[in-house]
C-alpha cells in the first residue's frame, strides 16, 4: 500500500516492490506529485526499475565483504591510507604486528606513527613520488610498534587513484624480524666455520668443481 499525502509533492523517491504480469517481482523508485492539466489536478508519477540496480548493490557488498573477510585471514598486513597518511583500513594481521587496536585507527593513527621518526622524512618523500605515479620496488623502514619496541618491516606500496586523480595508497607490510634473526644465525654460523678452519692444525682447503681453491687456512699457505 503507498500513502499519498495532500501535499504538492505527495511522494519522492520511494522504494515499493511490485510484481509485474509475468508474476516477476521487482523493486521501482517511485516519485509522485500534482499538476493542473486542464483546470484539473491530476496525479503525475515516475516510476523507475531499480531492481538490476539493487541487485548489482548487493553484490557489491557482499563482495567487499568477502575481500575484507580474506584479508583477514592474510599473515601479512594489509593496509589503506588517505591522501595524508591518515589510516583507513589495516587488517588483524597489521593491528596484531604493530599492537594497535581498531579503536586507534578510528581515532586517527597515521603511518607514521609506526615509523621512527628518524625515517619520517624518507617516508614522506616515498609517499610523495608515490602520489605522483611512481613505481616502487618497495621500501624498508623500522617500524615502531605502540609500546615503543622497533623491527625492520618492507612495505609495498600502491596508490588509490579514482576517477584519474589519487585519493591515497595501499599495501602490504612484511615484519623482516625473522629473516634478519636468519642472516644473523648465518653469518655467526660463517664466522664460526671460518674460526674452526683457521685453527686446524692441518692444512684445509676448499675448492670448486674445476679445483680452484676458494678458502685456505693458513696452514697450507705455510
Amino acid at each position: 500500500n503507498i500513502n499519498i499525502s495532500e501535499s504538492d509533492q505527495l511522494v519522492k523517491d520511494e522504494k515499493i516492490n511490485l510484481k509485474t504480469k509475468s508474476g516477476n517481482k521487482i523493486i521501482v523508485k517511485w516519485s509522485s506529485e500534482t499538476i493542473t492539466l486542464n483546470g484539473k489536478k491530476v496525479l503525475l508519477s515516475l516510476i523507475i526499475d531499480e531492481t538490476e540496480k539493487i541487485k548489482a548493490q548487493e553484490a557489491l557488498v557482499a563482495s567487499e565483504k568477502k575481500f575484507k573477510e580474506t584479508l583477514l585471514l592474510l599473515p601479512q598486513t594489509v593496509y589503506e591510507a588517505d591522501l595524508t597518511g591518515k589510516l583507513t583500513y589495516i587488517n588483524k594481521a597489521g593491528t596484531d604486528m604493530f599492537g594497535y587496536q581498531l579503536e586507534d585507527i578510528y581515532l586517527g593513527l597515521n603511518v607514521l606513527d609506526t615509523i621512527v621518526k628518524e625515517e619520517h622524512k624518507i617516508v614522506k618523500e616515498n609517499i610523495s613520488k608515490l602520489m605522483a605515479g611512481d613505481t616502487t620496488q618497495g621500501s624498508q623502514y623500522t617500524g615502531v610498534r605502540k609500546d615503543g619496541n622497533t623491527f625492520q618491516m618492507h612495505i609495498y606500496s600502491k596508490a588509490i587513484v579514482e576517477n584519474g586523480k589519487p585519493i591515497g595508497f595501499r599495501g602490504v607490510i612484511f615484519d623482516l624480524t625473522q629473516i634478519k634473526e636468519i642472516e644473523n644465525e648465518l653469518r655467526q654460523s660463517n664466522e664460526l666455520f671460518k674460526t674452526l678452519i683457521e685453527s686446524s692444525p692441518i692444512s684445509i682447503t676448499l675448492s670448486d668443481m674445476q679445483g680452484r681453491i676458494l678458502v685456505a687456512n693458513q696452514v697450507f699457505t705455510k
